[in-house]
This record gives structure tokens, C-alpha cells and sequence, in this order.
């Protein structure tokens, strides 16, 4: 492979019909009244922060995309009194040239072990070059070449 390939060119995708896989998937621990939907992200020096300031999504897992929707990073947030906007403020792992973020909602009562396990499958389907933590050191990123 030529090492003139940029990386989201060997970036899995995140889209419509993965939403739809992952719901089906996560079954019962889905909050059936939440939708799932895809945010705008905004870049500034403290890193990035929801474009949607009213979100409220307290358990969910999130996933990272850019302009083409290449997954970058996937994550869990469980903040039962605040919401997903919280957790993303200021994001260190989510790369500046993610654009949008897609919020897969789950049960306020659904246990941290699953949605660390949900995360992990997740993670291991897509492998995005900026979990660094789970991802094997051969698909890390650090940055667009």
C-alpha cells in the first residue's frame, strides 16, 4: 500500500444503515423515545463541543465522524444528572476535522458494564484511528497524514 493513502481513505464509515445495525443490536437497552441523530461538532483552542447546547442525552454511545463520514473516535457517556454535551466539551481524543457526531441514545438504567461492552464491539467493528486506548497500535492515529 502506498504511504501516499490518506488515512480516511482507510477509515471504516459510520452512517444511516450502521445506526440502524447497532439499534437492532443493542435491543432493550435502547431508549425507544430518544432518536438517534446525527449533531454538528464546533473546533475552538479548547478543543470541541456540541453545536446542539441543549441536548439532552445522559447514556449513550457516540461516534465521531467527518465530512465524508469516516468513523474517527467512538465513546460512551453515563452522566445520569448532566448529558452527552458535557462529556464531549472539550474532548481530547476527537479529532479537529470531526464535523459531526452521531448520538446513539440508551436507558438511563441500562448497566456500565454493557455500554462499556456495546463501546468495545463497537470499537472492534470499526477500529477508528483515534481510540487509542482499545485500538491495537498497527490502526492508531495521531493525525492525518
Amino acid at each position: 500500500m502506498s504511504a501516499a493513502v490518506l488515512l480516511t481513505e482507510l477509515a471504516s464509515y459510520f452512517g444511516e444503515r450502521d445506526v440502524a445495525y447497532w439499534r437492532y443490536r443493542m435491543g432493550l437497552l435502547c431508549d425507544e423515545l430518544a432518536s438517534v441523530a446525527i449533531y454538528g461538532l464546533d473546533h475552538d483552542e479548547g478543543g470541541c463541543r456540541l453545536a446542539d447546547r441543549h441536548l439532552v442525552v445522559p447514556v449513550c454511545i457516540y461516534v465521531a465522524v467527518d465530512d465524508a463520514g469516516a468513523c474517527l473516535y467512538i465513546g460512551q457517556c453515563r452522566r445520569p444528572g448532566g448529558s452527552v454535551v458535557e462529556r464531549i466539551d472539550g474532548h481530547h481524543a476527537i479529532p479537529p476535522f470531526a464535523t459531526g457526531l452521531w448520538v446513539l441514545p440508551l436507558r438511563g438504567d441500562c448497566p456500565k458494564d454493557a455500554l462499556t461492552r456495546l463501546e468495545r464491539q463497537m470499537i472492534a467493528a470499526y477500529r477508528p484511528p483515534f481510540n487509542t486506548a482499545h485500538c491495537p497500535p498497527e490502526y492508531r492515529a495521531e493525525a492525518l497524514r
